[in-house]
């Protein structure tokens, strides 16, 4: 077993937010992950960005935040959305760098006016490592294993910092997400099977960013094309935006189709009259630009990734899977099936996003939080193969008895119109067949992809729904 020695780096400075100075501290530090025994199995890396004008704490929010994979760390939501310095992207996110310099910019939408931030990143990834190797099947390969670990990283928090007495928020993006709504409820009650005790707590909010409680899971009990279409109509008017009026009418025009005539043709199948048929296919086609006779070739159906290769193929270019707004030249490209151009990494947003974070963070923001280190942070973290994402209680129900045992929790889905990953639509039928009271739950949309704060206009919204959130 490796040997587990504490790092802790301190940053001070102020940060400029609607017109006030704040002072804050940036603590980077690890936590020791133990076992019941107390062994130290792995240790989490977090960033903290916690408000230092502030003289009672325990009214002050804290919000735990972090991104999915699984096996994936937090730098896109640290450098995008939470930590005082941001990567610069502007509104144009075609025009973002793909080699360097990545210039960085303070954060004036940073929302510590409100709340500090504790970002942490999975075992494996970033500064954070896996000490114990046996250890790598309790905590690297399924949900409840994932969980287990973030709630001893929460706990062990929580008494370093003295914020026990603190209303605590979740903040969890992608694959984050069941990982909020399993935390959300095993903070609280249940004791889990990887060898930690719930600490009984509470939690104030669960913020979702781009829902996937369902992944890995069980598939809905909805046509998948139904619960897709949204973004790509949402694409497609990106690109074509002539006679389709604004973005959030076109859109909601194609989610009232989805769910009425859509869903009905696609239910009745080989039996639904040909005139009918190509109805359907014509009022896809308007929606998504994808020809007539396709569609019809394929009954309608539209395949999980294909849009994003297929929707533009006349114009020799693909479209970012987690953003709809990138694209890359196909013109002289290998072809691959649809599928692969996510699967094999040659995905337009990911080409994009990567190396401008991990350039960011390495070349700038390393040194901004005084970090002395000569460890690798870890864009990623090599997962137990076959990464199980059943529980013994599904995410979408440890939400509802989350919700059902606290009545002041409240829950807030946020999405962009651009994920063609983490669909609207998917959002839309998980927040409607729960039991999530209506008058918790928020739902706010984003004239983004999977990273709202990928986009000035995006992000100000962003920031401004998460203060409403916590304030009122």
């Amino acid at each position: 077993m490796a040997e587990y020695l504490k790092k802790k780096f301190i940053k001070e400075g102020v940060v400029h937010v609607k017109g006030e100075e704040i002072p804050y501290v940036a603590t980077s530090e690890d936590f020791p992950i133990k076992d019941e025994f107390g062994n130290v199995e792995a240790s989490i890396f977090t960033f903290t960005y916690e408000r230092a004008d502030v003289k009672d704490k325990r009214s002050r929010p804290v919000m735990f935040c972090y991104n999915g994979g699984p096996g994936s760390c937090s730098i896109y939501i640290n450098l995008g959305f939470c930590a005082p310095l941001r990567l610069k992207t502007g509104d144009d996110v075609n025009s973002m760098p793909k080699v360097g310099p990545f210039p960085m910019e303070e954060n004036t939408d940073c929302v510590i006016d409100v709340v500090d931030m504790v970002v942490v990143d999975a075992i494996g990834t970033g500064y954070s490592r896996l000490l114990e190797p046996e250890a790598k099947k309790k905590y690297l390969s399924s949900t409840e294993g994932d969980v287990a670990a973030f709630a001893k990283l929460i706990s062990a928090w929580l008494t370093a910092h003295d914020r026990w007495d603190s209303p605590i928020y979740l903040y969890g993006e992608s694959y984050g997400t069941p990982r909020n709504a399993v935390l959300a409820d095993h903070l609280f009650s249940i004791g889990g099977s990887e060898g930690y005790a719930s600490p009984g707590l509470h939690v104030a909010g669960v913020i979702m960013l781009g829902t996937a409680l369902n992944h890995g899971t069980v598939e809905l009990p909805f046509p998948r094309s139904c619960a897709n279409i949204e973004p790509y109509a949402a694409v497609n008017w990106y690109y074509h935006p002539e006679g389709k009026g604004t973005l959030e009418d076109f859109v909601e025009e194609c989610y009232q189709f989805a769910v009425t005539d859509y869903v009905s043709a696609l239910a009745q199948g080989s039996w639904l009259p040909d005139e009918q048929k190509r109805k359907i296919a014509e009022r896809l086609n308007y929606f998504t630009g994808l020809p007539v006779d396709e569609l019809l070739a394929r009954d309608n159906v539209i395949e999980a990734f294909s849009y994003t290769v297929e929707g533009f193929a006349k114009e020799n270019m693909a479209v970012g899977v987690y953003d709809g707004r990138l694209n890359l030249s196909t013109k002289d490209a290998r072809r691959d099936p649809p599928h692969m151009a996510f699967v094999s990494n040659t995905d337009a947003s990911n080409a994009v996003m990567s190396a401008m974070f991990v350039g960011a963070f390495n070349g700038t923001m390393k040194k901004f939080l005084n970090i002395e280190t000569d460890e690798d942070y870890r864009k990623t973290a090599n997962v137990h193969e076959g990464w199980n994402f059943n529980c013994r209680i599904s995410p979408m129900a440890s939400l509802e008895n989350a919700m059902l045992r606290n009545e002041k929790l409240k829950l807030m889905f946020c999405a962009g119109y651009y994920d063609l990953l983490t669909t609207v639509g998917n959002v839309r039928y998980i927040a409607s067949h729960y039991k999530y009271p209506a008058d918790r739950t928020t739902m706010q949309y984003y004239e983004s992809g999977h990273m709202p704060y990928l986009g000035l206009s995006s992000l100000k919204k962003m920031a401004d729904d998460v203060r409403e959130f916590i304030l009122k």
